[in-house]
């Protein structure tokens, strides 16, 4: 008898310590700081890393713009922006023109006729301004039917006075 609680006894403080082994936990920090004299623009509300719907306005035949909070700053100079190619939504063979602002000053394809979209002082203190792509009209025969998709591609720059 004795031998079997013996037994016993050395099998559950066996088996207790078969739970009690370690575990091994790794976390990945990361961190970025901005200099204070870089380019810093961003979507506010990381609103441009999900797809943008253009809502279809069945009475009107019109898509609805999107826009969303873009916060520009910079340290040395005035903040200008151009777009890397023609902006479009695609669907098979169909396509349709898009317009893009940045509060309010439409963007030029290509960089030879780069638009200022803020001034230096406020690219210093920092502002707020609002993106916004507009699609074309539709032609007098309506937009093609089909799932639309596009990429705008735009580059920030800024230039030391």
């Amino acid at each position: 008898m004795k031998i079997r609680s013996l037994f016993a006894a050395a099998l559950v403080l066996s088996s207790g310590a078969a739970f009690a082994a370690p575990v091994d936990l790794q976390v990945d920090v990361q961190a970025t700081i901005p200099s204070s004299t870089a380019l810093d623009v961003y979507d506010v509300g990381n609103w441009a890393s999900t797809p943008l719907t253009m809502a279809y306005n069945r009475d009107t035949e019109a898509l609805a713009p999107v826009t969303g909070p873009l916060q520009i700053k910079g340290g040395v100079g005035a903040v200008s922006a151009y777009l890397n190619n023609a902006p479009m939504l695609v669907s098979a063979g169909d396509s349709i023109d898009m317009a893009v602002t940045i509060g309010g000053v439409a963007l030029p394809v290509g960089n030879a006729t780069v638009v200022q979209v803020a001034s230096a002082a406020d690219a210093l203190a920092g502002v707020r301004k609002e993106f916004q792509a507009t699609a074309a009209a539709a032609p007098t025969t309506g937009y093609a039917a089909g799932n639309y998709t596009g990429l705008i591609h735009m580059t920030f720059d800024t230039v030391a006075p």
